[in-house]
């Protein structure tokens, strides 16, 4: 228990007297901004930058980073002064402020100005004015109560407390393929380790063709296999049936286990899209700047401070949570009451330190050429096309 109180600590975020929002005036004083400066300079990003290399994109990322408010701590307000006397060579004032530009849009802190970094710096103002509106276009996360709000172009999940950041986490979100939907839903239990009710779309796109392949997948993944007799679920064995063929009417439970896909914690929320939030054994694809690479689902790399949180110490201290989860078998624990969540997909937003940030367009929702900037709002979607009721991560067992 004592390593999950200390990652409470390290991602807990200390309470502010401004309410978490999304910083909606200061958003529209950045979009007033940006209009009256609407033809500035901008940045076209066509190679990795970091010290010590020189040229003209060098220079020109020096103006728009100035621009976006982001020069060092030692530098104007109107311009990164170089320390070398050469705007068009990458130096430490440069890679310091590439490094407060990354911190400052959730991106890995390394001072180099790799892909994930110079496509956010490559917007013209025009396209952040687009950000901006879509973002403004969005309503507003609870402002009382416990509130979880997930903002998929992020990739990151927030913990609010009456409007306040209280936690927050990266997560994984669907693949542009197999996009996460927009909705609002609400936490109601969370169950510890969990089985994995293998839906329909995942079986066929991913998983029978590895048992074609490999007769033994399922048992190597920890997977049983049924199907339906006279209104009955009767357990098969894979390894007597022709999965070359692609057989329909099968159905898959993965087993909980260290290896089991949604790790050990699921949070329970019905919606239409069959989406959870949930742990995952796949730690390696948090430490990635762009995290779209789950089937529509939001794996979390926080999960079970998350649960703590939410559950709250009175239940997390007795100890019976901790040893039942290392028992390795299925509960679930319902919350005193329930928790909404806004699963969302807003492209800008506003960083503890009141600089607008600007989130990528993982989904493709604005056209590539916005509209000419102006004092009105320019109208975006903001919802991600070709959201589907079929891309779940999991179906209710009570639908197996």
């Amino acid at each position: 228990m004592a390593r999950y109180v200390l990652l409470i600590g390290i991602f807990m975020l200390a309470a502010t007297s401004a309410a978490y929002a999304t910083g909606r005036d200061a958003l529209l004083a950045e979009r007033a901004r940006l209009v009256a400066a609407v033809d500035s300079p901008s940045f076209e990003y066509v190679r990795p930058l970091s010290t010590g290399m020189r040229g003209d994109d060098v220079e020109a990322a020096r103006s728009v980073l100035a621009a976006r408010g982001y020069p060092p701590a030692s530098g104007s307000s109107s311009a990164i002064v170089s320390d070398s006397g050469d705007p068009k060579y990458f130096d430490t004032a440069m890679a310091g402020a590439v490094e407060m530009f990354q911190r400052g849009n959730g991106l890995n802190v390394d001072g180099k100005l790799v892909p994930a970094t110079g496509e956010l710096l490559s917007l013209d103002n025009r396209m952040l004015i687009a950000h901006i509106d879509q973002a403004l276009s969005l309503p507003e996360p609870p402002s009382s109560g416990l509130a979880v709000v997930v903002n998929i172009a992020a990739a990151e999940l927030r913990l609010l407390k009456d409007g306040q950041r209280l936690f927050e986490t990266r997560v994984v979100v669907g693949r542009p393929s197999r996009m996460t939907p927009t909705f609002t839903a609400a936490i109601d239990a969370v169950t510890f380790n969990p089985s994995w009710h293998v839906p329909d779309y995942i079986l066929r796109q991913d998983i029978l063709p590895e048992m074609a392949k490999d007769p033994a997948y399922a048992e190597r993944r920890q997977i049983d296999v049924y199907i339906r007799e006279n209104g009955t679920l009767i357990k098969v064995d894979p390894r007597t049936i022709n999965w070359k063929h692609r057989p329909t009417g099968y159905r898959f439970v993965q087993r909980p286990h260290s290896g089991n896909a949604l790790g050990q914690v699921k949070f329970e929320m019905e919606n239409p899209f069959g989406v959870y939030l949930h742990d995952t054994p796949d730690r390696h694809l948090f430490k990635r700047d762009r995290r779209t690479f789950s089937s529509g689902c939001i794996r979390i790399d926080a999960a079970l401070d998350m649960a703590h949180l939410l559950l709250g110490d009175n239940v997390w201290r007795t100890g019976r949570i901790t040893e039942r989860l290392n028992g390795g078998r299925t509960f679930r624990i319902n919350l005193p009451e329930p928790v909404p969540v806004q699963v969302e997909y807003r492209l800008a937003d506003v960083t503890a330190d009141g600089l607008v940030r600007y989130l990528p367009d993982v989904y493709g929702i604005l056209p590539a050429a916005p509209l000419a900037a102006a004092p009105s709002a320019i109208v975006s979607d903001a919802t991600p096309a070709g959201s589907a009721a079929s891309q779940f991560c999991a179906i209710p067992a009570t639908k197996i």
